[in-house]
């Protein structure tokens, strides 16, 4: 078949099936029915074993890209109280620290760190790269939403 043969029997297939729609409408609907019970039970299937692999899937993801899911969430906080936001590079904001907990001044591990809202962002600060320092996990969950100088104070 030519090219040209194969578009003219597209465009005719394309035309019948505007033209009937609604028969081909019924013709599913009454497919359907005859296996009313069958159907449901394969598609509860299919279902389910979509919805492991996406959970699977979403699970591997988020193991590879904590950094990413962390900048995603912090971003979505801060259009949700509408801050300021901008896209903050992890690896950059630990150089410019250089490996340093703004809380505590103790050396933090390069593989186990939080990026911390100095002004939190529940308080109107912005998620901006000048808003954001290193710290321990355990400084930065000990801090809560509060700011650097109520830490020292508490």
């Amino acid at each position: 078949m030519t090219p040209k043969v194969r578009e003219q029997r597209r465009q005719a297939n394309a035309r019948w099936r505007v033209t009937h729609q609604a028969d081909i409408k019924a013709y599913r609907r009454e497919y359907w029915r005859r296996d009313l019970e069958g159907n449901r039970a394969r598609d509860r299937e299919r279902r389910g074993r979509y919805a492991e692999r996406k959970a699977a899937s979403l699970a591997e993801w988020k193991r590879e890209n904590r950094g990413r899911l962390a900048e995603l969430e912090a971003r979505r906080r801060a259009r949700q109280r509408g801050n300021e936001w901008e896209p903050i590079d992890r690896d950059a904001i630990y150089q410019r620290d250089g490996g340093i907990c703004y809380l505590c001044t103790e050396p933090v591990d390069p593989t186990n760190w939080h990026m911390d809202h100095v002004v939190p962002l529940s308080k109107g600060g912005p998620h901006l790269a000048t808003n954001v320092a290193v710290t321990h996990p355990f400084c930065n969950l000990s801090k809560h939403d509060r700011e650097p100088r109520e830490v020292q104070s508490a």
